[in-house]
């Protein structure tokens, strides 16, 4: 079930960070975008929208066509990513 407050990826506005929360698409784009660093639980900003649009994933931008993005559903967050949980995993002191 969704939250009422989330989003298509596409949906996000410029400079706006989001926390993947599903991605709703056929093994092999969820493949591709598994590759891309886009899978859930992850925080990514939308640098520019449009078709392609270009979302920021860690440092890396990457293009992802309307169609695609569509698909990823995001909670959108604030300005600041440190609101966001994390997105890997702790793996504590080493």
């Amino acid at each position: 079930m969704t939250d009422p407050g989330d989003l298509r990826l596409d949906q996000l506005l410029p400079h706006q960070f989001g926390v993947i929360q599903h991605i709703e698409a056929p093994d092999d784009d969820s493949e591709r975008l598994m590759s891309l660093g886009v899978c859930t639980g992850r925080t990514v900003e939308l640098i520019k929208a449009g078709d392609p649009l270009i979302l920021k994933v860690f440092a890396t931008r990457i293009g992802l066509s309307a169609r695609l993005a569509a698909r990823v559903t995001v909670r959108p967050l604030d300005d600041n990513p440190a609101s966001a949980p994390e997105s890997e995993p702790s793996h504590g002191p080493v």
